[in-house]
């Protein structure tokens, strides 16, 4: 298999400023509370594979709020050789302190230095805004259109769920900007949106199927996001890191150190705090298990049709409306059957 553009995935901490109801981590966020704290191996890891020349990006994230563990976004990023892409994402909370244009300013400087791309990605659906409150939300929004009037240093930019594109949209216009500006919407694809102001100040949406909650899925609203990736990458979709060009593995790191494959975290491939990982290591691992190659090679459609074939699965398959979840969610639920089904 030809693997390439890999993503670095790096969930930095399970903490969070927020503690929302419907996170899929809350549970675990009470019982362990982490946050990653890189020790030597672990800086080695990180920068083989994310200095790689196939690793195309870098993501940090968390099971929480990354910017609840600032020292390790800078310890990571200070890894890089440079001429790297790298996203944080965030909850926002953090840009209506007194400290966001010193850490913007800070994230800058590295940027320049490492001659990297940041970008920083908002959660922006009804569940933060609402647990954020719609007045700190204003203040997030009017802090980011205020830092981008100047030369742009960070783009700084908003992802939202699929299932509440146009309530966004809708919300963004009515509530967080300016009566008196002319608002134009200009759909990139199905799973994206510019918002232009005045002609001239873009916010970019994109909007995913992230969240595992039944109670907002529509109906085929899996199919449907498939479909829209497969419309946007010309390709079937595979689990992996999905590009037009060859697909790369998609690598995911948790606050305890442990490395997975992402979608196909069925057991942790190492461990960034206490193995030796490099990229040709993650590369023979998938090529020499069944199970994994086959999320990476073959269609997800072809793969459901033969999963739905047990009647547990199907109704998995129905009720989440993330391809990624719904892998972990079977896997957990009859491991046996699931390698048995895959293999077929």
């Amino acid at each position: 298999m030809d693997l390439d553009n890999h993503l670095l995935y790096i969930d930095i901490t399970n903490k969070c400023n927020l503690n929302c109801e419907f996170c899929m981590y809350k549970e675990e966020r009470r019982k362990n509370p982490l946050g990653l704290k890189l020790n030597t191996l672990a800086k080695i890891n990180i920068s083989n594979i994310l200095n790689h020349p196939k690793t195309e990006r870098l993501i940090i994230s968390g099971e929480g709020e990354p910017f609840n563990n600032l020292s390790s976004i800078f310890d990571i990023l200070k890894l890089s050789k440079g001429n790297k892409k790298i996203q944080i994402i965030s909850n926002g909370l953090w840009l209506v302190s007194k400290k966001s244009n010193s850490i913007l300013d800070r994230l800058n400087s590295l940027k320049v230095e490492k001659n990297d791309e940041y970008q920083i990605r908002i959660s922006c659906d009804t569940f933060h805004i609402d647990k954020i409150g719609e007045n700190n939300y204003k203040k997030i929004i009017g802090n980011i259109l205020n830092y981008n009037k100047n030369i742009r240093k960070i783009e700084i930019c908003f992802r939202g769920i699929l299932e509440e594109k146009e309530k966004i949209l809708v919300m963004i216009k009515n509530k967080f900007l300016n009566k008196g500006d002319n608002i134009e919407f200009k759909e990139i694809s199905e799973l994206e949106v510019d918002v232009i102001i005045n002609s001239n100040i873009k916010l970019n949406f994109i909007f995913k199927n992230l969240i595992d909650l039944e109670n907002i899925k529509k109906q085929n609203s899996l199919n449907k996001y498939i479909d829209s990736l497969e419309n946007i990458y010309h390709k079937p979709f595979t689990l992996g890191h999905l590009k037009k060009d060859n697909n790369g593995m998609d690598i995911t790191i948790k606050p305890n150190g442990d490395l997975y494959f992402y979608g196909a975290e069925i057991y942790p491939i190492f461990n960034i705090l206490e193995d030796n990982i490099t990229i040709k290591k993650l590369e023979r691992i998938i090529e020499n298990n069944l199970i994994l190659k086959q999320l990476y090679s073959t269609s997800f459609n072809k793969l459901i049709k033969s999963l739905k074939k047990y009647k547990p699965f199907e109704k998995i398959i129905n009720s989440i409306n993330n391809p990624y979840w719904v892998v972990k969610k079977m896997y957990s639920f009859n491991k046996n059957k699931f390698e048995d089904l895959i293999k077929c």
